[in-house]
């Protein structure tokens, strides 16, 4: 069905829309990598945390 997810929870979001006819959507925020052992600091993560949560709340009050 040409599905797409870096996870299990994004993979089951994906099948049950479709499953439904329901569009849907997620944001992942990788913040290690598990090849180099490289990790964005707590700080990166919690600011990015906020930004990404800002323009998800931006978007849908645009639907």
């Amino acid at each position: 069905m040409n599905h797409l997810a870096v996870d299990l929870e994004g993979a089951a979001l994906y099948f049950e829309g479709a499953r439904h006819g329901i569009s849907t959507g997620a944001v992942h925020l990788i913040y290690r990598n598990p090849m180099t052992g490289k990790s964005m600091s707590q700080a990166d993560i919690e600011r990015t945390e906020k930004e990404i949560s800002k323009s998800i709340l931006d978007a849908l009050t645009k639907l």
